[in-house]
């Protein structure tokens, strides 16, 4: 994350707590997280993630990836929010 930029760089993927390079090249691309940006940025500096770690990390088991949309909905986003963000055509 840059949070300066208010923006994410997805190269990776996380399927079934596995991470995984992307489906598609377009798949990888750079996205804005717009007015979560603030508290992305408080998430990553009370959880003291690092430049190599994952800035959601599960609580029982620090190092492997959290889903951030669970995140994302416990502090306002919604289900088809983090839907579109992930990239998802249907958020089904």
């Amino acid at each position: 994350m840059n949070f300066d930029a208010g923006t994410i760089k997805i190269e990776q993927r996380v399927w079934q707590q596995e991470v995984r390079a992307p489906k598609t090249e377009n798949s990888r691309r750079i996205l804005g997280l717009g007015d979560l940006v603030d508290r992305y940025r408080e998430k990553a500096k009370s959880d003291g993630a690092g430049l190599d770690e994952f800035v959601f990390q599960q609580k029982r088991a620090p190092g492997k990836p959290l889903w951030d949309s669970t995140w994302r909905q416990e502090v306002g986003g919604s289900a088809i929010e983090a839907s579109k963000i992930a990239g998802h055509s249907d958020p089904k």
